[in-house]
């Protein structure tokens, strides 16, 4: 793509047809825009799914104590639904580069959920199950027996060290109930949790609570991490009514959580930089 004067980057930029519109606060130059519309370029020219518009904002605090100085928030919306990135570092360019790893990371589960959509079983006759089913009323898993349920392992698709703030945004966006991500504040492994109707998002550090103050609107939980084996965890799922467990890795001392399947098989999910 060629280069765009900086009239044309904020008021008529477009990746594959799609019109990009701008917001910016701060020392955001025409080349740090320039960065933003290749990599929207880069990432998006692969995708079988056409945007339909994409909205950019970059905020570069002047504040020289910020140890993350700039932001930039970027929504691509399609037909259906949206893909969503936010990031701050202490660079423009290493936000950029950061949030073209969290975008991907997005894009990638937006197609994989496209997917099993698209192959999903048909709907079950009556008395029977079947996973993908969505009847008018069922528990929230298949009440598969203990003896039978297996754990499936996943990586993370966190893809660096965020804010908690973040970590809730990629929550909301991938419509996930929690999200393993690492913090960038105690750098450790940390798992947030959606919220309700009655009550705040939730949030819970590997060694517990830091001594930051509370994080508004959002639920801290003080308690460190407990430590088991897989095993463990799973005995400990298996006798409770919990959807998911945050828990330390006896052996490599991270952060995994163990939860419950729709099909009734547990998930595991480990860090994305875990061997």
């Amino acid at each position: 793509m060629a280069p765009m004067t900086d009239q044309r980057l904020t008021a008529a930029a477009e990746v594959l047809g799609a019109p990009i519109e701008f917001s910016t606060a701060g020392a955001i130059s025409a080349g740090d825009r320039q960065a933003v519309v290749d990599l929207l370029d880069k990432i998006l020219a692969p995708v079988d799914e056409r945007a339909t518009h994409i909205r950019v904002r970059m905020e570069h605090a002047a504040d020289r104590n910020r140890t993350r100085a700039t932001t930039v928030r970027i929504i691509v919306d399609f037909r259906r639904g949206a893909v969503r990135g936010s990031v701050s570092a202490a660079t423009t360019r290493a936000a950029i580069d950061l949030l073209e790893d969290r975008l991907r990371a997005q894009l990638r589960h937006r197609a994989e959920r496209r997917k099993a959509r698209n192959h999903r079983a048909p709907s079950s006759g009556p008395g029977e199950w079947r996973h993908g089913d969505i009847p008018a009323e069922r528990p929230p898993y298949f009440p598969r027996p203990v003896e039978e349920r297996q754990v499936v392992k996943h990586k993370t698709v966190a893809p660096a060290a965020s804010s908690v703030e973040e970590a809730l945004f990629d929550l909301d966006s991938m419509d996930y109930d929690f999200y393993l991500y690492i913090d960038v504040e105690t750098d450790g492994d940390a798992v947030v949790v959606r919220g309700t109707s009655t009550e705040p998002p939730r949030v819970q550090f590997l060694n517990g609570l830091d001594d930051r103050a509370a994080i508004d609107g959002v639920a801290v939980d003080q308690r460190p991490a407990p430590v088991h084996d897989v095993a463990g965890a799973k005995e400990r799922l298996d006798v409770s009514d919990a959807a998911h467990l945050f828990f330390r890795d006896e052996e490599t001392g991270r952060g995994h959580v163990l939860y419950r399947r729709f099909d009734g098989h547990y998930g595991l999910i480990v860090p994305a930089d875990e061997d």
